[in-house]
């Protein structure tokens, strides 16, 4: 689970797009291209993936749901939780120490790991377990990614697009409080912003790629790319500088991600690019947990019945589903807040963006 990716922005769903890292394996890759998230937030988006969550049910299904680890256990899988944006042992997006006692191991770099270093050093760690297949292993990865400030997010001598905004914050603090993003939205500024966002994509993507996957057997191993949220960069020129996160109607771009599985597992690689034919910029991340629990060995009919009630990726998936939340916790009558993310959608909502990656 990548921080704060637009899958629109990548080269894998766009020509001369952000280098990925991906297309070099495209023929162990079935690409599902742009996805909606299940939030426009990281919090709601990860913890509703971790238990499985329906779109008719989601709040209740936080507190009744078993975890993904409770179903990996029960198929016979060692646990493992990489998180790349905390140390110590603290916890981050809605996970309880009563989740966390479902987990055998429990990764965290050590507290001096610059940010730009830390999918980097995933990257190595996740090597190793994929290289260790003593027993069969579920690993769920939070990455680092590119979750503002963006500068010292990757190094300066990356600056594939120029110019950047200046770097004011040099601790190591993934998320530091009270640094965010520029006040000033003026066109330079909002050039300059966009431009550092870009290369801590092709930093926090593309290298981890290739440190991950160079010369990698994925023959025993099936890995899901995908991200919390996107980013709302403001190229269309609406108002402020919010860029995810917000509450009602948002911009599209706060919910576009991407979707890849890589695999050299065959029949696994071809009913995946079956459904990635078929389903190109079809799905929602609400569809990815049933096929998760279908790759753990669960029946699919036991999955429909009594895990989930999400279509998974191989089924043949209705248009117009792509919708992610902004209003996520409502009570007392309120109501939640969807958002469309398809291109026939979003001029009715009035936003517009630009399709150019410098």
């Amino acid at each position: 689970m990548d921080e704060s990716v637009r899958g629109d922005l990548l080269d894998i769903n766009r020509p001369g797009g952000v280098y990925s890292g991906l297309l070099p394996h495209s023929a162990a890759m079935a690409n599902f291209g742009i996805m909606s998230s299940i939030a426009n937030c990281s919090s709601p988006t990860n913890a509703s993936f971790r238990y499985g969550v329906a779109r008719r049910s989601y709040l209740a299904d936080l507190t009744t749901n078993p975890s993904i680890w409770r179903y990996a256990k029960k198929a016979g899988y060692r646990t493992i939780y990489i998180d790349g944006q905390r140390h110590g042992g603290g916890l981050m997006n809605l996970m309880t120490a009563e989740e966390r006692a479902d987990i055998d191991e429990h990764i965290q770099l050590p507290s001096r790991t610059r940010p730009m270093d830390r999918d980097i050093e995933i990257a190595r760690r996740l090597r190793g377990i994929i290289e260790d297949d003593r027993q069969p292993t579920f690993v769920y990865v939070n990455k680092m990614g590119a979750h503002f400030p963006y500068e010292g997010k990757y190094p300066p001598e990356h600056r594939v697009f120029q110019p950047v905004l200046e770097q004011t914050y040099f601790g190591n603090e993934v998320d530091p409080k009270n640094i965010w993003i520029p006040q000033s939205e003026e066109k330079e500024t909002r050039t300059r912003f966009r431009n550092s966002y870009l290369n801590a994509l092709a930093w926090n993507v593309g290298r981890f790629f290739d440190t991950l996957l160079a010369d990698l057997d994925l023959s025993n191993t099936v890995m899901l790319y995908m991200a919390d949220h996107g980013q709302n960069l403001h190229e269309g020129g609406e108002p402020g500088t919010n860029t995810h996160c917000g509450s009602g109607k948002r911009p599209p771009a706060e919910g576009m991600v991407p979707l890849t599985v890589l695999t050299r597992i065959s029949p696994v690689l071809a009913e995946m690019r079956q459904a990635a034919h078929k389903n190109r910029n079809r799905v929602t991340q609400f569809n990815v947990f049933p096929s998760v629990l279908a790759l753990l060995g669960y029946h699919r009919g036991d999955i429909a019945r009594a895990a989930s009630s999400e279509l998974p990726l191989e089924a043949d998936l209705p248009p117009g589903q792509q919708q992610f939340l902004s209003t996520f916790f409502v009570r007392l009558g309120s109501k939640p807040i969807w958002n469309s993310i398809e291109p026939g959608r979003q001029i009715a909502a009035g936003s517009k963006l630009s399709n150019d990656v410098p």
